[in-house]
């Protein structure tokens, strides 16, 4: 198991990059209403409770009971587990004041925001992610080509999630939106994660660290043997 981490750096970035000295970007993002929301898009029927072992494994894992979980909701019907979440990490601080910071102004190029800006924020956001129980193959001769990937890359998709994290943050492709590796771009703060113009928080990489998703604490004390932990 490595124990390699992001922690004495400023960011997860190579050494080489230089820091960007356009400003921050600013948003007027509004918080979004959780309880309207789920109203409004969620109506009552009758589920069948599923008895998957991905669901009560999926449960157990998620970050559920943090201070300001990003996970608003959990559950599964016989199909699908659907997983609502904000997108934030339960240590960010808006504020980025130690120690509860996402390391976000430590980036060295962070995206372009348009005019002349960098984003270095993160907003709370209205993700629900709908994932199958018992996903299944492709029929013999069925295409499974995305209809808008990465440029080079066209197993991996253009923008999206590909995955959520346990604390319910959108998981990305280790590539940008311009189909290159996220980090070498220089675009990725202590967690390998930086925010999009929606100041949607994001990863893109391993979130290893004392201060991101998981650490070697998480492996208890057989650290060379124990198995990693579940992370999404």
């Amino acid at each position: 198991v490595s124990t390699a981490s992001c922690d004495d750096l400023t960011s997860c970035s190579p050494a080489q990059c230089r820091d960007s000295s356009e400003p921050d970007c600013t948003f007027d993002t509004k918080v979004p209403d959780w309880i309207t929301a789920l109203q409004t898009e969620l109506t009552c029927k009758t589920c069948t409770v599923s008895t998957n072992s991905r669901c009560s494994a999926a449960l157990s894992a998620a970050r559920t009971n943090a201070t300001g979980s990003s996970i608003q909701a959990i559950y599964c019907n016989d199909e699908y587990l659907i997983v609502a979440a904000s997108g934030l990490p339960d240590s960010y601080d808006a504020g980025q004041s130690a120690p509860n910071e996402l390391y976000l102004k430590g980036i060295p190029l962070p995206p372009g925001g348009g005019q002349g800006c960098r984003v270095r924020s993160a907003a709370a956001q209205l993700n629900v992610f709908k994932i199958p129980l018992s996903p299944t193959a492709l029929a013999d001769g069925a295409s499974n080509t995305l209809p808008s990937p990465l440029p080079g890359v066209p197993g991996m998709p253009e923008a999206g999630a590909v995955a959520v994290a346990i604390d319910g943050v959108p998981m990305f492709p280790n590539y940008n939106n311009r189909g290159r590796f996220a980090w070498v771009s220089c675009e990725v703060d202590r967690c390998n994660a930086h925010s999009g113009r929606g100041e949607d928080y994001h990863y893109h990489g391993d979130f290893f660290g004392t201060k991101c998703l998981y650490s070697e604490a998480d492996y208890g004390s057989d650290v060379d043997n124990t198995h990693p932990p579940q992370i999404g």
